[in-house]
């Protein structure tokens, strides 16, 4: 869930992230693992980046 994807950035877990234009975002977590989800609107996955602050400073941010 998106609310599910939000708790994960915010724990500093996040290695990269992935957005395309329909929404679907992809979580590249720092122990290997993918998490897909769907971002109300679009960008909303780097604006929870910008809230995280220091522990998602290095997150890489990839877009189509």
């Amino acid at each position: 869930s998106w609310d599910e994807a939000v708790r994960i950035i915010h724990s500093g877990e996040v290695e990269s992230v992935f957005q395309t234009h329909s929404l679907d975002v992809q979580l590249h977590l720092k122990d290997g693992r993918t998490i897909r989800t769907t971002e109300p609107t679009i960008d909303e996955v780097f604006n929870e980046l910008d809230k995280c602050g220091d522990p998602c400073r290095d997150v890489m941010r990839l877009t189509e």
